[in-house]
Protein backbone atom coordinates (compact mmCIF):
# COMPACT_ATOMS: atom_id res chain seq x y z
CA UNK A 1 0.00 0.00 0.00
CA UNK A 2 2.79 2.40 0.89
CA UNK A 3 4.64 1.49 -2.30
CA UNK A 4 1.53 2.23 -4.32
CA UNK A 5 1.23 5.65 -2.71
CA UNK A 6 4.89 6.38 -3.47
CA UNK A 7 4.44 5.35 -7.13
CA UNK A 8 1.32 7.51 -7.41
CA UNK A 9 3.19 10.48 -5.94
CA UNK A 10 6.02 10.00 -8.43
CA UNK A 11 3.60 9.88 -11.37
CA UNK A 12 1.87 13.01 -10.10
CA UNK A 13 5.18 14.84 -9.60
CA UNK A 14 5.99 14.28 -13.25
CA UNK A 15 3.32 16.88 -14.16
CA UNK A 16 4.20 19.28 -11.30
CA UNK A 17 6.12 22.34 -12.62
CA UNK A 18 7.53 22.96 -9.13
CA UNK A 19 8.77 19.39 -8.62
CA UNK A 20 12.45 20.38 -9.11
CA UNK A 21 12.11 23.12 -6.49
CA UNK A 22 10.50 20.70 -4.04
CA UNK A 23 13.25 18.09 -4.61
CA UNK A 24 15.97 20.73 -4.05
CA UNK A 25 14.30 21.79 -0.81
CA UNK A 26 14.03 18.17 0.33
CA UNK A 27 17.72 17.55 -0.34
CA UNK A 28 18.63 20.73 1.53
CA UNK A 29 16.59 19.60 4.52
CA UNK A 30 18.28 16.16 4.48
CA UNK A 31 21.69 17.82 4.49
CA UNK A 32 20.66 20.02 7.43
CA UNK A 33 19.50 17.00 9.38
CA UNK A 34 22.79 15.19 8.57
CA UNK A 35 24.83 18.15 9.79
CA UNK A 36 23.04 18.20 13.10
CA UNK A 37 25.28 16.71 15.74
CA UNK A 38 23.94 13.48 17.13
CA UNK A 39 23.87 13.56 20.90
CA UNK A 40 26.21 11.16 22.71
CA UNK A 41 25.82 9.18 25.94
CA UNK A 42 26.85 10.86 29.18
CA UNK A 43 30.27 9.82 30.52
CA UNK A 44 30.56 9.84 34.32
CA UNK A 45 34.28 10.66 34.29
CA UNK A 46 34.03 13.39 31.71
CA UNK A 47 30.61 14.99 32.18
CA UNK A 48 30.08 14.71 35.96
CA UNK A 49 31.97 16.80 38.52
CA UNK A 50 34.41 15.20 40.91
CA UNK A 51 32.87 13.57 43.91
CA UNK A 52 29.43 13.38 42.29
CA UNK A 53 28.15 9.80 42.59
CA UNK A 54 24.89 8.75 40.88
CA UNK A 55 23.31 5.38 40.28
CA UNK A 56 23.77 3.88 36.80
CA UNK A 57 19.96 3.72 36.31
CA UNK A 58 19.65 7.47 37.01
CA UNK A 59 22.59 8.17 34.69
CA UNK A 60 20.98 6.10 31.95
CA UNK A 61 17.63 7.86 32.37
CA UNK A 62 19.30 11.29 32.43
CA UNK A 63 21.17 10.42 29.19
CA UNK A 64 17.94 9.42 27.46
CA UNK A 65 16.20 12.60 28.57
CA UNK A 66 19.19 14.64 27.38
CA UNK A 67 19.16 12.92 23.99
CA UNK A 68 15.39 13.54 23.65
CA UNK A 69 15.78 17.24 24.51
CA UNK A 70 18.66 17.71 22.05
CA UNK A 71 16.66 15.94 19.30
CA UNK A 72 13.59 18.10 20.03
CA UNK A 73 15.71 21.29 19.94
CA UNK A 74 17.23 20.20 16.62
CA UNK A 75 13.78 19.51 15.19
CA UNK A 76 12.54 22.87 16.51
CA UNK A 77 15.43 24.63 14.78
CA UNK A 78 14.68 22.81 11.51
CA UNK A 79 10.96 23.64 11.76
CA UNK A 80 11.78 27.27 12.55
CA UNK A 81 13.88 27.56 9.41
CA UNK A 82 11.13 25.88 7.41
CA UNK A 83 8.57 28.29 8.91
CA UNK A 84 10.70 31.30 7.99
CA UNK A 85 11.08 30.01 4.42
CA UNK A 86 7.35 29.40 4.17
CA UNK A 87 6.57 32.85 5.56
CA UNK A 88 8.88 34.42 2.97
CA UNK A 89 7.13 32.40 0.27
CA UNK A 90 3.75 33.52 1.69
CA UNK A 91 4.76 37.20 1.57
CA UNK A 92 6.01 36.79 -2.00
CA UNK A 93 2.80 35.02 -3.02
CA UNK A 94 0.62 37.71 -1.34
CA UNK A 95 2.58 40.42 -3.14
CA UNK A 96 2.15 38.59 -6.41
CA UNK A 97 -1.55 38.10 -5.65
CA UNK A 98 -2.07 41.82 -5.00
CA UNK A 99 -0.26 42.64 -8.22
CA UNK A 100 -2.46 40.19 -10.11
CA UNK A 101 -5.59 41.62 -8.45
CA UNK A 102 -4.54 45.11 -9.52
CA UNK A 103 -4.01 43.90 -13.06
CA UNK A 104 -7.36 42.11 -12.99
CA UNK A 105 -9.07 45.28 -11.73
CA UNK A 106 -7.47 47.46 -14.40
CA UNK A 107 -8.40 44.93 -17.05
CA UNK A 108 -11.98 44.81 -15.71
CA UNK A 109 -12.20 48.61 -15.85
CA UNK A 110 -10.85 48.60 -19.37
CA UNK A 111 -13.34 45.91 -20.33
CA UNK A 112 -16.22 47.88 -18.77
CA UNK A 113 -15.20 51.10 -20.54
CA UNK A 114 -14.94 49.26 -23.83
CA UNK A 115 -18.36 47.65 -23.30
CA UNK A 116 -19.92 51.03 -22.41
CA UNK A 117 -18.37 52.60 -25.49
CA UNK A 118 -19.69 49.76 -27.65
CA UNK A 119 -23.17 50.16 -26.14
CA UNK A 120 -23.00 53.96 -26.53
CA UNK A 121 -22.06 53.70 -30.18
CA UNK A 122 -24.80 51.11 -30.71
CA UNK A 123 -27.44 53.50 -29.30
CA UNK A 124 -25.94 56.95 -30.03
CA UNK A 125 -24.38 56.86 -33.41
CA UNK A 126 -23.16 60.20 -34.65
CA UNK A 127 -25.21 61.07 -37.74
CA UNK A 128 -25.63 64.42 -39.49
CA UNK A 129 -29.34 65.31 -39.72
CA UNK A 130 -30.76 68.45 -41.35
CA UNK A 131 -33.91 69.71 -39.54
CA UNK A 132 -35.89 72.92 -39.69
CA UNK A 133 -35.50 75.59 -37.07
CA UNK A 134 -38.99 75.03 -35.63
CA UNK A 135 -38.41 71.30 -35.27
CA UNK A 136 -35.29 71.82 -33.14
CA UNK A 137 -36.62 72.28 -29.58
CA UNK A 138 -33.24 72.38 -27.86
CA UNK A 139 -32.45 75.66 -26.10
CA UNK A 140 -29.83 77.39 -28.24
CA UNK A 141 -26.69 78.62 -26.51
CA UNK A 142 -24.96 81.82 -27.67
CA UNK A 143 -21.89 80.06 -29.07
CA UNK A 144 -22.24 76.28 -29.21
CA UNK A 145 -25.35 74.24 -28.39
CA UNK A 146 -24.87 71.00 -26.47
CA UNK A 147 -26.84 68.15 -28.06
CA UNK A 148 -25.50 65.42 -25.75
CA UNK A 149 -28.91 64.98 -24.06
CA UNK A 150 -30.96 65.49 -27.24
CA UNK A 151 -33.16 62.80 -28.80
CA UNK A 152 -34.27 62.46 -32.40
CA UNK A 153 -37.99 61.62 -32.49
CA UNK A 154 -40.14 60.84 -35.50
CA UNK A 155 -42.90 63.33 -36.34
CA UNK A 156 -45.63 60.69 -36.20
CA UNK A 157 -44.69 59.89 -32.58
CA UNK A 158 -44.98 63.56 -31.63
CA UNK A 159 -48.35 63.92 -33.36
CA UNK A 160 -49.75 60.79 -31.69
CA UNK A 161 -48.54 62.00 -28.30
CA UNK A 162 -50.06 65.46 -28.85
CA UNK A 163 -53.39 63.93 -29.85
CA UNK A 164 -53.41 61.76 -26.73
CA UNK A 165 -52.59 64.77 -24.52
CA UNK A 166 -55.30 66.87 -26.18
CA UNK A 167 -57.86 64.12 -25.74
CA UNK A 168 -57.03 63.69 -22.06
CA UNK A 169 -57.15 67.45 -21.55
CA UNK A 170 -60.61 67.73 -23.16
CA UNK A 171 -61.89 64.89 -20.99
CA UNK A 172 -60.48 66.57 -17.88
CA UNK A 173 -62.02 69.92 -18.83
CA UNK A 174 -65.41 68.27 -19.41
CA UNK A 175 -65.29 66.57 -16.01
CA UNK A 176 -64.29 69.81 -14.28
CA UNK A 177 -67.12 71.67 -16.08
CA UNK A 178 -69.65 69.14 -14.81
CA UNK A 179 -68.25 69.43 -11.27
CA UNK A 180 -68.40 73.24 -11.51
CA UNK A 181 -72.02 73.27 -12.70
CA UNK A 182 -73.07 70.79 -10.03
CA UNK A 183 -71.35 72.78 -7.32
CA UNK A 184 -72.89 76.00 -8.63
CA UNK A 185 -76.37 74.48 -8.41
CA UNK A 186 -75.68 73.32 -4.84
CA UNK A 187 -74.44 76.78 -3.80
CA UNK A 188 -77.48 78.45 -5.40
CA UNK A 189 -79.84 76.09 -3.59
CA UNK A 190 -78.06 76.75 -0.29
CA UNK A 191 -78.25 80.51 -0.85
CA UNK A 192 -81.93 80.30 -1.76
CA UNK A 193 -82.64 78.21 1.35
CA UNK A 194 -80.79 80.69 3.58
CA UNK A 195 -82.58 83.62 1.90
CA UNK A 196 -85.98 82.06 2.56
CA UNK A 197 -85.03 81.38 6.19
CA UNK A 198 -83.90 85.00 6.70
CA UNK A 199 -87.10 86.26 5.01
CA UNK A 200 -89.24 84.12 7.31
CA UNK A 201 -87.29 85.31 10.38
CA UNK A 202 -87.72 88.94 9.26
CA UNK A 203 -91.45 88.50 8.85
CA UNK A 204 -91.70 86.91 12.31
CA UNK A 205 -89.80 89.81 13.87
CA UNK A 206 -91.96 92.34 11.99
CA UNK A 207 -95.09 90.59 13.16
CA UNK A 208 -93.80 90.62 16.76
CA UNK A 209 -92.95 94.35 16.48
CA UNK A 210 -96.45 95.07 15.25
CA UNK A 211 -97.90 93.19 18.23
CA UNK A 212 -95.62 94.96 20.71
CA UNK A 213 -96.08 98.44 19.20
CA UNK A 214 -97.35 101.01 21.71
CA UNK A 215 -100.06 103.16 20.17
CA UNK A 216 -99.89 106.84 21.24
CA UNK A 217 -102.07 109.80 20.40
CA UNK A 218 -99.60 111.08 17.86
CA UNK A 219 -99.48 107.67 16.22
CA UNK A 220 -103.28 107.48 16.19
CA UNK A 221 -103.50 110.92 14.62
CA UNK A 222 -100.85 109.94 12.07
CA UNK A 223 -102.73 106.74 11.27
CA UNK A 224 -105.99 108.61 10.89
CA UNK A 225 -104.24 110.93 8.43
CA UNK A 226 -104.84 114.25 10.23
CA UNK A 227 -103.04 117.54 9.59
CA UNK A 228 -99.58 117.36 11.22
CA UNK A 229 -98.20 120.69 9.98
CA UNK A 230 -99.35 122.67 13.04
CA UNK A 231 -98.10 119.97 15.36
CA UNK A 232 -94.65 120.02 13.76
CA UNK A 233 -94.58 123.81 14.08
CA UNK A 234 -95.37 123.56 17.80
CA UNK A 235 -92.68 120.94 18.30
CA UNK A 236 -90.14 123.16 16.51
CA UNK A 237 -91.05 126.13 18.76
CA UNK A 238 -90.70 123.92 21.85
CA UNK A 239 -87.30 122.72 20.63
CA UNK A 240 -86.09 126.28 20.02
CA UNK A 241 -87.27 127.37 23.49
CA UNK A 242 -85.55 124.37 25.02
CA UNK A 243 -82.35 125.27 23.15
CA UNK A 244 -82.43 128.85 24.44
CA UNK A 245 -83.04 127.60 27.96
CA UNK A 246 -80.14 125.15 27.68
CA UNK A 247 -77.86 127.97 26.45
CA UNK A 248 -78.76 130.10 29.47
CA UNK A 249 -78.25 127.18 31.83
CA UNK A 250 -74.92 126.39 30.18
CA UNK A 251 -73.68 129.99 30.55
CA UNK A 252 -74.75 130.02 34.21
CA UNK A 253 -72.99 126.70 34.80
CA UNK A 254 -69.82 127.99 33.14
CA UNK A 255 -69.80 131.12 35.38
CA UNK A 256 -70.18 128.95 38.50
CA UNK A 257 -67.44 126.62 37.38
CA UNK A 258 -65.07 129.52 36.62
CA UNK A 259 -65.80 131.01 40.04
CA UNK A 260 -65.16 127.68 41.70
CA UNK A 261 -61.95 127.22 39.68
CA UNK A 262 -60.69 130.65 40.81
CA UNK A 263 -61.47 129.73 44.41
CA UNK A 264 -59.64 126.42 44.07
CA UNK A 265 -56.64 128.21 42.49
CA UNK A 266 -56.55 130.64 45.45
CA UNK A 267 -56.72 127.71 47.89
CA UNK A 268 -53.91 126.01 45.98
CA UNK A 269 -51.69 129.09 46.37
CA UNK A 270 -52.45 129.22 50.10
CA UNK A 271 -51.67 125.54 50.54
CA UNK A 272 -48.42 125.93 48.59
CA UNK A 273 -47.33 128.79 50.86
CA UNK A 274 -48.28 126.74 53.92
CA UNK A 275 -46.32 123.78 52.60
CA UNK A 276 -43.25 126.00 52.12
CA UNK A 277 -43.62 127.29 55.67
CA UNK A 278 -43.91 123.76 57.06
CA UNK A 279 -40.88 122.68 55.03
CA UNK A 280 -38.85 125.53 56.55
CA UNK A 281 -40.03 124.50 60.03
CA UNK A 282 -38.92 120.93 59.33
CA UNK A 283 -35.49 122.20 58.33
CA UNK A 284 -35.22 124.26 61.54
CA UNK A 285 -36.28 121.28 63.65
CA UNK A 286 -33.68 119.08 61.96
CA UNK A 287 -31.03 121.73 62.68
CA UNK A 288 -32.09 121.87 66.37
CA UNK A 289 -31.88 118.09 66.63
CA UNK A 290 -28.41 118.04 65.10
CA UNK A 291 -27.31 120.84 67.46
CA UNK A 292 -28.60 119.00 70.50
CA UNK A 293 -26.89 115.82 69.38
CA UNK A 294 -23.60 117.68 68.99
CA UNK A 295 -24.01 119.27 72.49
CA UNK A 296 -24.75 115.89 74.00
CA UNK A 297 -21.78 114.35 72.20
CA UNK A 298 -19.45 117.13 73.43
CA UNK A 299 -20.71 116.80 77.01
CA UNK A 300 -20.29 113.06 76.92
CA UNK A 301 -16.74 113.34 75.56
CA UNK A 302 -15.80 116.03 78.11
CA UNK A 303 -17.18 113.88 80.93
CA UNK A 304 -15.04 110.92 79.91
CA UNK A 305 -11.78 112.91 79.48
CA UNK A 306 -11.16 113.76 83.22
CA UNK A 307 -8.64 112.30 85.64
CA UNK A 308 -9.12 109.46 87.98
CA UNK A 309 -12.19 109.67 90.27
CA UNK A 310 -13.53 107.51 92.98
CA UNK A 311 -16.05 104.77 92.06
CA UNK A 312 -19.02 106.62 93.56
CA UNK A 313 -18.44 109.68 91.38
CA UNK A 314 -17.86 107.48 88.32
CA UNK A 315 -21.13 105.65 89.03
CA UNK A 316 -23.00 108.95 89.51
CA UNK A 317 -21.45 110.30 86.32
CA UNK A 318 -22.41 107.12 84.45
CA UNK A 319 -25.97 107.37 85.84
CA UNK A 320 -26.25 111.01 84.73
CA UNK A 321 -24.93 110.03 81.30
CA UNK A 322 -27.50 107.22 80.98
CA UNK A 323 -30.30 109.51 82.17
CA UNK A 324 -29.28 112.24 79.73
CA UNK A 325 -29.02 109.70 76.89
CA UNK A 326 -32.47 108.39 77.70
CA UNK A 327 -33.92 111.91 77.76
CA UNK A 328 -32.27 112.70 74.46
CA UNK A 329 -33.62 109.47 72.94
CA UNK A 330 -37.14 110.31 74.19
CA UNK A 331 -36.78 113.86 72.89
CA UNK A 332 -35.55 112.60 69.50
CA UNK A 333 -38.43 110.09 69.35
CA UNK A 334 -40.95 112.83 70.22
CA UNK A 335 -39.48 115.14 67.59
CA UNK A 336 -39.54 112.27 65.06
CA UNK A 337 -43.21 111.64 65.83
CA UNK A 338 -43.89 115.36 65.49
CA UNK A 339 -42.06 115.46 62.16
CA UNK A 340 -44.03 112.42 60.94
CA UNK A 341 -47.29 114.07 62.07
CA UNK A 342 -46.30 117.31 60.29
CA UNK A 343 -45.45 115.29 57.16
CA UNK A 344 -48.85 113.59 57.23
CA UNK A 345 -50.55 116.93 57.81
CA UNK A 346 -48.58 118.34 54.88
CA UNK A 347 -49.72 115.45 52.66
CA UNK A 348 -53.32 115.92 53.79
CA UNK A 349 -53.17 119.65 53.03
CA UNK A 350 -51.61 118.93 49.67
CA UNK A 351 -54.45 116.51 48.88
CA UNK A 352 -56.96 119.20 49.77
CA UNK A 353 -55.48 121.49 47.15
CA UNK A 354 -56.69 119.15 44.35
CA UNK A 355 -60.38 119.55 43.35
CA UNK A 356 -62.59 116.54 44.08
CA UNK A 357 -66.13 116.21 42.73
CA UNK A 358 -66.96 112.85 44.29
CA UNK A 359 -69.87 114.18 46.43
CA UNK A 360 -71.32 116.26 43.63
CA UNK A 361 -71.09 113.31 41.24
CA UNK A 362 -72.94 111.08 43.72
CA UNK A 363 -75.62 113.71 44.12
CA UNK A 364 -75.97 114.11 40.37
CA UNK A 365 -76.21 110.35 39.89
CA UNK A 366 -78.97 110.13 42.48
CA UNK A 367 -80.90 113.13 41.19
CA UNK A 368 -80.52 112.57 37.44
CA UNK A 369 -79.29 114.80 34.62
CA UNK A 370 -78.94 118.43 35.73
CA UNK A 371 -79.77 119.73 32.27
CA UNK A 372 -83.06 117.87 32.34
CA UNK A 373 -84.13 118.63 35.94
CA UNK A 374 -83.11 122.32 35.76
CA UNK A 375 -80.41 122.42 38.46
CA UNK A 376 -77.99 125.38 38.25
Amino acid sequence: MAQALVDCAKKTSMFDPYAAVDEANAKKKDLERAHLEAPGVLDADRDFPEGFVVDPEVTEQLSQLRIQKINSENQLAVKSRELKVMQDQLVALETQERALEGQIGSLSDTKGSLASRIEFYDLNLEVLVAVKQGQDEIVQDPVTTDYSDAMLVDRSVVEVTNEAITKLGKEKVAILTKIKNFRKNINFMLWEHKFLEETASNLDEHYTDLHMLRVTKSLQSFIKGGDTANKQKVEIEKAEAKLEHMKVQHADKMRKLEKKMNKISHQTDERTAENDRLASQIGQLKGNVEMRESIHRSRFESGDGGGEEDPAQQAAQRMRTITMRRKLIDLARAQTDEIEFLRQELDRLRQRTFPSFAHSNNRVNRAGNMDEIGIY
